[in-house]
């Protein structure tokens, strides 16, 4: 008897979504490979690479694979970032659940991934603004960038396309104002930068790139928040 195909969180829904019209995909920390799993079974992609720096994870990904039927689909990999994998192998990849500071270094170890045409989707939990300054020199483009609400918690899902040169010119990008969720986010957004902020200059000796970042990722939010409160009153 075939085992019921469970439901995605509402951050891997949103992943998935980034996703769409990829055939090759690499799941970056996989973990239990909840998401390759549920990529194939639905027809989304052809093969899926469940990628974990830990071996108990790799054996959670084999699991899965015997569980749904998908040995030489799902294929559970050991190591680091996008370290175990090359640019023929895949023409999209997901890296969620983890902070900025980890994304920015397996993104700067595999250059590769904003190749023109491969496609990525970020979740990052935590130190958006390290992500974001290294995402503003990379070689890619956005192509949507959702607020997700799973669980109480606010996060967002960028989905990046690479290409020929750098083309972000902000992040968080404009694509929020669409969101229904958007006043909420900035406003949470704001205050907190402005909380991290006071709690540097609170430091005896902060360092200068943490300060610039910050000013950088608050001064970008708070002109969003402007924009669209410019939008609701001309309503």
């Amino acid at each position: 008897m075939p085992r019921p195909l469970f439901s995605l969180s509402p951050r891997m829904e949103a992943a998935a979504r980034g996703l769409s019209g990829c055939r090759r995909v690499a799941d970056i920390g996989s973990d239990h490979a909840k998401l390759p799993a549920w990529l194939l079974k639905t027809g989304r992609a052809e093969r899926v690479y469940a990628v974990d720096i830990s071996p108990f994870s790799v054996e959670k990904a084999r699991g899965m694979a015997l569980r749904y039927g998908l040995e030489g689909k799902l294929m559970p990999l050991l190591g680091d970032g996008l370290a175990p994998l090359s640019s023929d192998l895949v023409d999209g990849a997901v890296i969620a659940g983890m902070g900025g500071d980890t994304i920015t270094s397996i993104l700067n170890r595999a250059p590769w991934i904003f190749s023109p045409g491969k496609r990525l989707v970020i979740q990052c939990m935590s130190s958006p603004e390290v992500l974001e300054e290294a995402l503003l020199r990379a070689s890619a483009r956005v192509l949507r960038e959702e607020i997700i609400l799973d669980s109480g918690r606010y996060y967002t899902v960028l989905t990046l396309e690479g290409a020929d040169a750098p083309e972000i010119g902000a992040l968080p990008t404009r694509f929020l104002l669409k969101d229904p969720l958007c006043p909420d986010y900035l406003e949470r957004e704001v205050r907190l930068s402005e909380v991290q902020l006071s709690g540097l200059a609170r430091k005896r000796e902060p360092r200068e790139e943490d300060i610039r970042r910050l000013r950088r990722r608050l001064s970008t939010l708070t002109s969003l928040k402007e924009e669209l409160n410019h939008e609701s009153s001309n309503l």
